[in-house]
């Protein structure tokens, strides 16, 4: 029991850390370094523990531990906790850190090499040398033994100063003895010459030690003192700090703290765009809100030049962190969710789930858009407990929303969620609920990019529902207005064969299919014709071979999986590139980022306006089409290789067998009444046709009784026909209506007269 006994309970140790550099023994050490966990936590922690057990060496050691446990600076090595066994060992607990020489040679087993290396290289002596100017002035003491191996860095790349057993006031002029002869190479000259000692400055000391870590970073252990004339791979932009470093006068060697203000100045070794990220993190608290978001917006574009652990173990705390702390909101989510594509799913879970969650309780719109963005990349971290209990109930909002972008998002985000949804939440709330009113948007990239995704959903759909929902949903899409809406059915129809009955095929599907074969638009009838030949090939090999029929109606009654869809079997091959089929890619433009002016929260009194872009280019939600003829003669078709964050949605599937991009080919030379639909994009529209189907209100106990209306007429004469038709007839109701207020009651039979 006792101290001992708690340090040891407390700090388990595990391997000893080899003191080497390229597999050759280094200097000695006073300690023993061990690779250790700290229990004393709810969760074990990485750490250090230091232990000299050299009766010889224990008064130094234990005047190491005491100066570190009184020194607190993020350059100086973190002490956590220590234990003195008088005459026999001292032990320290400190961060997890590894000694520099051998974290180089991990840097090269890691390919950080060229710029991203010279970049962190400056980082780490930046800190070096703040590490002395904290030492040398503010609490006026001298290292006094500096060299490669007194420097420690732990896992999110920053460089502390160790070795302090030798550590004294500036005022005291005589130096300790080396406690290891072959450590007094690294001395500076005035230790040896008191002419030299008598012009030195409190740092001079220190800052030669600073010039011998700058040779041994870039070229190995230094063999002797002269050495250090041999500038060997010392980059040519660092040679004029180098010299001044190791000048033989003390009085010429830099002030550290001048010499970092003068570096970090425009061209200076320590302005690069690395050290640039890492001192605004630091100085997060103290910056003004409109740089904080340049600098999120920009950090992503940045985060590739640098080192993996500095990212993962420096820049992700500090942004989740500004994120809990400063109200970062949405901004930080792109340089987040990049840095996590490299985590393991323990650390995604347990570092970037939780702010996900908290965001999509938020109601900031732009946090809403840049989550659905990124829901393919971190909801296969999410447990469905989660995603069910704490993510969907804020997900299902967006169906709600009054951005157009932030419903079709919401819909498109269905394809990932859906396979771990529960049936309350897939078929009766996000289906049965949400897309029965989505269908019927106004905006016609909602409703077709819904029924796209009611097709790729289906297989996670209960029986109940498929049955109830599939062919009238699709057979009333067919009659849309909008020609991609049209295509969007067909294709759902072939994606969804495997769950209709060879008896609906035939009397329902089918007959549905065959008015496609009229359809005003070539590309809706080339779709047509060719998703009927795949039914009618279907239909004939059960005929020749009625023993077929079973297999072909096997996942009729089941909630399919991804792995069992569409199995490569002969008589469902037609179909297999269906379900590939693309989302139609809208002008609807993302929210704006709030400003003070304008409120960007969903449920604010004034919504941000849907801006159309005036670009006739598809290059991703920046420049999206401006009209309905662009969509229709250059349906979208993503780079594979384009990720969300380069411009491309990245929904999209590799297979595009019947995809809306292969029938681009619309050949009405005249304006079509959809450019007016998609002109209009900017306010809220809704389409006019004299049959257009309003969204049901929220007390109608079934959505989709209506589905099976009569066709939407399409021919833009009969369009303007009828319209005029409605409102002639609607001026005559109004008429009507004031002449009988001006008459009084109404008598018995009045009704009948009027009519």
């Amino acid at each position: 029991s006792g101290p001992g006994a708690a340090f040891a309970t407390r700090f388990e140790l595990g391997p000893e850390k080899d003191w080497t550099s390229g597999g050759a023994s280094r200097s000695p050490a006073l300690f023993r370094h061990y690779a250790a966990v700290d229990q004393s936590g709810p969760e074990p922690v990485p750490v250090s523990v230091f232990v000299c057990d050299q009766p010889e060496h224990l008064s130094a050691a234990s005047l190491a531990v005491k100066r570190l446990k009184t020194l607190r600076h993020p350059a100086i090595l973190t002490f956590l906790a220590a234990h003195e066994v008088e005459g026999v060992s001292v032990s320290l607990a400190t961060e997890s850190v590894t000694v520099l020489s051998a974290h180089l040679n991990d840097l090269d087993l890691q390919g950080v090499r060229g710029t991203p290396r010279n970049h962190y290289l400056a980082w780490g002596l930046y800190q070096v040398l703040r590490g002395v100017q904290f030492l040398t002035q503010d609490a006026h003491l001298r290292h006094n033994g500096l060299f490669g191996d007194a420097i420690y860095v732990n896992d999110a790349g920053d460089w502390k100063l160790f070795a302090l057993d030798r550590v004294q006031p500036t005022s005291e002029s005589a130096l300790p003895a080396a406690r290891f002869p072959n450590l007094a190479k690294y001395d500076s000259p005035e230790v040896h010459d008191a002419a030299k000692a008598r012009v030195s400055t409190p740092w001079s000391r220190d800052m030669w030690g600073v010039g011998v870590i700058v040779w041994e970073v870039f070229n190995g252990p230094l063999p002797a003192a002269k050495n250090l004339g041999n500038l060997g791979e010392i980059p040519k932009k660092l040679c004029p700090l180098y010299m001044e470093l190791v000048a033989a006068n003390p009085s010429k060697r830099p002030n550290p703290r001048d010499k970092m203000d003068q570096l970090r100045r425009g061209t200076g070794y320590f302005k690069n765009p690395l050290l640039d990220t890492l001192m605004f993190l630091e100085e997060l608290q103290i910056k003004e809100d409109s740089d904080k978001n340049r600098f999120y917006s920009e950090l992503s574009a940045k985060l590739d030049g640098f080192p993996s652990h500095v990212c993962r173990f420096k820049i992700l705390p500090e942004l989740l962190k500004a994120y809990q702390f400063n109200n970062a909101g949405a901004s930080i989510l792109s340089p987040v969710f990049k840095i996590g594509q490299n985590l393991g799913s323990e650390d995604y879970v347990k570092m970037i789930i939780p702010c996900i969650v908290k965001l999509f309780a938020s109601n900031d719109r732009n946090a809403r858009f840049k989550l659905l963005n990124q829901v393919e990349h971190f909801v296969v971290h999410l447990e469905s407990k989660v995603v069910n209990a704490e993510v969907f109930p804020h997900i299902q909002n967006g169906f709600l929303d009054q951005e157009p972008i932030i419903r079709e998002k919401t819909v498109i985000s269905m394809i990932y969620l859906a396979p771990k949804l529960t049936y309350a939440n897939l078929d009766e709330c996000a289906v049965t609920k949400h897309f029965s009113r989505l269908l019927r948007d106004e905006q016609a990239g909602i409703r077709t990019n819904t029924t796209v995704c009611l097709g790729k959903i289906a297989r996670y759909l209960h029986y109940s529902t498929r049955q109830k929902i599939l062919i009238p949903v699709f057979v009333a899409k067919m009659r849309d207005p909008f020609p991609p809406a049209r295509i969007a059915a067909i294709n759902a129809l072939a994606a969804t064969q495997q769950f209709y009955t060879i008896a609906d095929t035939s009397t329902r599907v089918l007959p549905a299919l065959c008015h496609a074969l009229i359809d005003p638009e070539l590309p809706v009838r080339k779709q047509a014709f060719k998703v009927i030949r795949g039914f009618i090939d279907k239909l004939d090999q059960v005929s020749e071979n009625p023993a077929l029929q079973e297999e072909m109606e096997s996942e009729v009654k089941s909630t399919t999986s991804e792995s069992k869809l569409l199995a490569a079997t002969g008589w469902a091959s037609w179909a297999v590139g269906a379900i590939g089929a693309k989302f139609y890619k809208t002008s609807n433009k993302p929210p704006e980022p709030p400003t003070s002016q304008t409120s960007n929260t969903i449920g604010s009194e004034k919504p941000v306006p849907v801006v159309a872009a005036t670009s006739s280019g598809r290059k991703g939600l920046d420049e999206p089409p401006s009209t309905a003829e662009s969509s229709l003669n250059e349906l979208i078709e993503d780079d594979p290789e384009e990720g969300v964050g380069s411009g491309g949605s990245g929904w999209d599937d590799q297979d595009d067998w019947g995809s809306l991009e292969d029938n681009a080919d619309f050949d009405d030379p005249e304006p079509s009444p959809l450019s007016a639909i998609e002109r209009s994009f900017p306010q809220k529209v809704h389409i006019s046709t004299p049959t257009q189907v309003k969204p049901r209100p929220p007390e109608d106990n079934d959505p989709w009784d209506d589905f099976d209306d009569p066709p939407i007429a399409v021919n833009k004469e009969e369009e303007k026909r009828l319209r005029e038709e409605k409102r002639e007839a609607r001026k005559a109701e109004l008429a009507a209506k004031r002449a009988n207020k001006k008459a009084g009651p109404l008598k018995l039979g009045a009704k009948r007269a009027m009519d």
